[in-house]
């Protein structure tokens, strides 16, 4: 085994082409790597982070829409209270209109059934009268 300066040559010209290389072509090259492992890294936790933000705006939007649902709920079942109570005052005061008016129509045709028997009192006594005279043929006096 003969070592002679050539070997020695080449191995200086290998660590300085080692150096040259290192500087030129592998920092640069895995300084790439490494910032795109960063940016998918990177990438990958935002993505993360979005998700996670959009199921929390997904959450809150279902709250809020479960919480808009039950007011309009309640409102609806305000509202036909309210609309149940309305009617009732209604009817109660139509049904008292009513009988008040049944009520004055009653006395009225009371009123009119008196007056229409004092009348025909007095026209069956004439009636009467007239009769007896025609059917005895002179005028009787009672």
């Amino acid at each position: 085994m003969d070592i002679d300066i050539t070997i020695v040559f080449q191995l200086a010209l290998f660590v300085v082409l080692l150096m040259i290389l290192t500087q030129l072509l592998f920092k640069p090259f895995l300084k790439v790597v490494e910032e795109r492992h960063q940016k998918i890294h990177g990438t990958k936790s935002e993505v993360d982070r979005l998700e996670r933000l959009a199921t929390e705006n997904q959450s809150a939007y279902v709250a809020r829409v479960r919480e808009a649902r039950n007011v309009a709920r309640q409102e609806r079942e305000a509202l036909r209270t309210a609309g149940n109570d309305e009617k009732r005052k209604l009817l109660a005061d139509v049904r008292m209109e009513i009988a008040e008016k049944l009520n004055e129509t009653r006395e009225q045709v009371a009123k009119s059934e008196a007056e229409a028997r004092i009348e025909l009192a007095a026209q069956t006594a004439n009636l009467a009268g007239e009769l007896v005279r025609k059917v005895v043929g002179r005028e009787v006096t009672p």
